[in-house]
């Protein structure tokens, strides 16, 4: 039995009451209700951006996994839905592989942006499975779930792979839509640098920064 609840006045389209364990119904009868499973968050993203033919994709998948030990958060967990988007590629993209999807479960301390900072600072070395210069582009969906995750994951993988980084955001109903916060974060960056540096006197010093920020980031 699956528990839902209405989604926001979509009519036709519902939530699950219990994500975890109405997540957990529909993986294990999944050949059923395939059909009807909708991401309207995740797969316009998707839709719109993976180039049939191309196979150089990974997924990265960031999901809360609290086990027995979580808090009253627990219900909310997203592993089981996790598990699902990752079923539901796999059938309509079937040039996708299982080692196309990187999971990251997180598994304590989900609402606490302290941790979560430092834990992604930790991962951005390793979380891609390649290193950093192997990487081409990254699109980031961070949206939805904890917001504390969010902003964590946002703020440590602008500080790891700069321009590489594209940030969007999606709202039902409507197309993805490219967010400018990532330059406009990282020109505030390269901001303070070069005011630092004239500080110190080092005008060479703030001379070479203003240059790779205009070679980086367009900031007309």
């Amino acid at each position: 039995k699956i528990h839902l609840k209405p989604n926001r006045g979509q009519e036709g389209l519902y939530l699950l009451s219990s994500p975890r364990k109405d997540g957990e119904t529909i993986l294990r009868y999944y050949d059923e209700l395939c059909s009807i499973i909708r991401f309207p968050l995740a797969m316009p993203l998707v839709q719109s951006l993976l180039i049939p033919g191309h196979s150089d994709y990974k997924f990265l998948i960031i999901y809360t996994d609290q086990g027995d030990a979580g808090d009253h958060h627990r219900g909310n967990d997203s592993n089981y839905l996790a598990a699902i988007f990752k079923r539901r590629m796999l059938d309509l993209y079937p040039g996708l592989k299982n080692e196309d999807f990187i999971d990251f479960p997180l598994k304590q301390k989900v609402t606490d942006i302290d941790f979560q900072y430092s834990n992604f600072a930790s991962a951005t070395q390793f979380i891609l499975q390649v290193p950093n210069n192997e990487v081409d582009k990254i699109i980031l969906l961070a949206q939805g779930g904890v917001d504390q995750v969010n902003q964590a994951l946002t703020l440590q993988f602008i500080q790891a792979f700069g321009d590489k980084l594209s940030l969007y955001q999606q709202a039902e109903d409507s197309q993805p839509r490219l967010l400018d916060f990532t330059k406009l974060f990282r020109f505030d960056l390269f901001r303070q640098q070069i005011i630092a540096l004239i500080k110190a006197s080092d005008y060479h010093g703030a001379l070479e920064v203003k240059k790779m920020l205009n070679d980086k980031i367009d900031v007309t």
